[in-house]
């Protein structure tokens, strides 16, 4: 998946490759592939095989997300630090830290210490989902690439090559606003993705009636640390149907999807106030 970066990002990553560098963090929002990048790019550290990464001595891997990672996960990584590592090569140990924005303060702090003096056999990737969330110290000791959506024409071309129709491609473009990590999730249906559940989730829910919709709000306030990022493909679910039946040109259906969306991004701001979460529930699926 070339073309899951463009010349800049892939010149840094190059550059990253040859450097002494210990440290980089690869920024970019929901779906464009960061996790993608990171593993390829450890495997391609540490010379193994993507399918082989999981199992070397000499990766770790800190997924942060819906879940704060905390002080415990940094301590876990300062005891794989300490540990020997074996062979010759320059670079024996890879740690990716996915969506490092979720970390503690004090998580960071730790992190911190680790990147004023890593150990020189060892690089460590970061991914952020967007900007700005880390520290300030954090950001002036690592090199930074942010990842950018290619073009809608590229990405047709691209998947059109796999031998996925034009329609399944820009339905999934719409979903997904372009971000090539989320469209090669939902075009290759991966389960494992948990932005691709959400979107398979939303469009279940977006296709229900309100008692079927409300039945499931039980089971939603259970998964309250997931709200943030079912409600992100919620509304990337009513965007890809807004647009569609704008240019279907019907405009009674537009504007239904129109107001399901502002029910959601009121929703998704009452969220972040910490309400009743069954009562936030209750109300958006009566909405919707």
């Amino acid at each position: 998946m070339d073309l899951l970066i463009n010349k800049t990002v892939s010149a840094q990553l190059e550059q990253f490759i040859k450097s002494q560098a210990h440290a980089l963090l690869i920024s970019g929002p929901n779906g464009a592939g960061k996790k993608f990048v990171a593993l390829n790019l450890a495997g391609r550290l540490l010379d193994v095989k993507l399918d082989k990464l999981i199992i070397n001595p000499g990766f770790m891997r800190l997924r942060g997300g819906e879940n704060s990672l905390g002080i415990d996960a940094v301590r876990d990584l300062r005891h794989f630090l300490q540990l020997k590592t074996s062979g010759k090569a320059t670079i024996r140990r890879v740690i990716v830290i996915e969506n490092s924005e979720s970390m503690t303060i004090e998580a960071q702090n730790a992190l911190l210490k680790i990147l004023e003096e890593p150990p020189l056999d060892t690089r460590i990737i970061l991914t952020e989902n967007g900007e700005r969330g880390l520290r300030s110290t954090i950001y002036s000791r690592v090199q930074h690439a942010r990842l950018l959506a290619p073009s809608k024409t590229e990405l047709i071309d691209f998947f059109s090559k796999q031998g996925i129709t034009n329609q399944e491609i820009v339905r999934a473009y719409h979903v997904s606003s372009g971000q090539i990590g989320l469209m090669h999730s939902l075009l290759t249906q991966n389960t494992e993705n948990i932005l691709n559940q959400h979107v398979n989730l939303a469009k279940k829910l977006l296709g229900s009636t309100t008692y079927q919709r409300l039945i499931e709000v039980d089971s939603l306030v259970g998964k309250k640390e997931e709200l943030t990022s079912l409600f992100y493909a919620l509304k990337q679910v009513s965007r890809a149907a807004l647009i569609q039946s704008i240019e279907k040109g019907d405009l009674t259906l537009s504007k239904r999807w129109h107001l399901r969306m502002q029910e959601l991004f009121k929703a998704e701001t009452s969220l972040k106030h910490k309400p009743n979460i069954k009562l936030l529930l209750s109300s958006l699926m009566v909405s919707l």
